[in-house]
């Protein structure tokens, strides 16, 4: 599964409080909040690991879990292609396909990728 999202810089910002919403819910654990969660996100699957992966890896920080990414731009006509991530990317790797040279994210968090790439559209 990949866990970052390549979009434009507009649709990572309108996701960016979506994730940040349900990660907060998944840091609650309960069940009224996994309903919550269940209203947005259908794929149980996804709702599972945003609430058994996520809520624990967030659990000390208070706010803040995604970051957005500018590696640049796709063509030189083209806008940018921000790159939405989790704020606890264990690793980055350098001068990956178009991101110029600069670091860019591995790993982020999966709601990003599976459930709200549907609403990015």
């Amino acid at each position: 599964m990949h866990e970052a999202i390549t979009t434009t810089e507009a649709k990572a910002k309108a996701l960016r409080p979506v994730a940040e919403r349900l990660i907060t819910f998944a840091k609650r654990g309960d069940v009224a909040a996994r309903r919550e969660v269940l209203k947005v996100v259908p794929d149980r699957d996804v709702v599972h690991k945003l609430f058994s992966e996520l809520g624990p890896r967030f659990s000390e920080r208070t706010g803040g879990y995604t970051r957005i990414l500018k590696p640049g731009s796709a063509r030189a006509t083209a806008p940018p292609w921000p790159v939405s991530s989790s704020s606890t990317a264990s690793r980055l790797e350098r001068g990956g396909p178009g991101l110029g040279g600069r670091a860019g994210p591995v790993a982020c968090s999966d709601i990003l990728t599976r459930s709200l790439r549907s609403l990015a559209a």
